[in-house]
């Protein structure tokens, strides 16, 4: 079995967080909105993301983002996706982040991930990384988009 993935050459976040300490505020705000593009994009598709964290964003040759590690993603509801209608999200993306043709791998933790939930519905799992857990999972509150 050869599990045969795309190189990403230029390191996670954290790995730039340790060697510079904080990055510049420009390269800062660059990076939040393309993660808030990527999470939009998992949204729109009924996708929940529960594993953000530094490690799991990795920068390409270029300097864009890449989610990496869907292992403990919710689905609440799968929007179809229209091949000729790509909106404005799917377009700054392109594949990188999620379907139509992402990674088997992630494909396959997607279908593992696939509660029933609806549009709306929340979750309560007590899932994630300990120092990045989300406040309302420490307090017990039901979470979603």
């Amino acid at each position: 079995l050869f599990l045969v993935i795309e190189y990403v050459n230029g390191g996670d976040l954290m790995f730039h967080m340790q060697r510079q300490r904080k990055l510049p505020e420009e390269h800062a705000r660059f990076y939040a909105a393309e993660i808030c593009i990527a999470l939009n994009f998992l949204h729109e598709r009924g996708i929940i993301y529960r594993d953000l964290k530094l490690d799991n964003v990795l920068l390409d040759a270029e300097g864009h983002i890449k989610l990496t590690d869907y292992g403990m993603c919710k689905h609440y509801g799968f929007q179809s996706y229209h091949k000729g209608a790509k909106n404005s999200t799917s377009q700054a993306l392109g594949t990188s982040v999620m379907p139509p043709h992402c990674h088997p791998l992630q494909r396959y933790q997607l279908r593992q991930a696939r509660e029933g939930l609806g549009p709306g519905d929340t979750t309560s799992t007590f899932c994630g990384t300990p120092n990045y857990i989300a406040p309302e999972i420490l307090r017990g509150e039901e979470y979603g988009e």
